[in-house]
């Protein structure tokens, strides 16, 4: 039995092993406290060689509401020439001056459930695609 443990042990340990050294990780959102923490750390990080951070006003300018601007990025972070070795995104949306959070079925708002399906579940799978044009593996 202890074998298992030290097995499983072993694996936990491996699954987590640093990234190869010299790539390129990817905040998106970098301009919020979360995304701007990751940016921060990873940007101490010997592991990459290039660390960018994308938001709306920025070096990579990238709104998740404008494919555009998704596409925009992603070519001038293929430019960087590092191979793409993480993509975190840190974006999100819980309310604003508009909308507050349901707290009840009845406050359920379909303006506000929109909104927030957008911002958080179509822009980041459009990143998606755009970010394989910056992997080693694209065609």
């Amino acid at each position: 039995m202890n074998t298992e443990i030290e097995r499983e042990t072993s694996l936990a340990n491996q699954s987590q092993d640093r990234f190869p050294p010299g790539g390129l990780a990817i905040v998106v959102g970098a301009k919020g406290a979360i995304g701007h923490a990751f940016l921060s750390l990873l940007g101490n990080d010997d592991d990459f060689a290039e660390v960018a951070g994308l938001s709306r006003y920025g070096e990579y300018p990238l709104d998740l509401d404008d494919e555009a601007t998704i596409a925009r990025a992603a070519v001038r972070l293929s430019a960087v020439g590092a191979p793409l070795r993480l993509v975190l995104d840190a974006t999100g949306f819980l309310h604003d001056d508009d909308f507050m959070p349901e707290k009840t079925w009845s406050s359920l708002d379909p303006a506000h459930l929109t909104r927030s399906f957008a911002a958080n579940a179509i822009g980041p799978a459009m990143v998606a695609p755009a970010r394989g044009e910056t992997s080693p593996h694209h065609n």
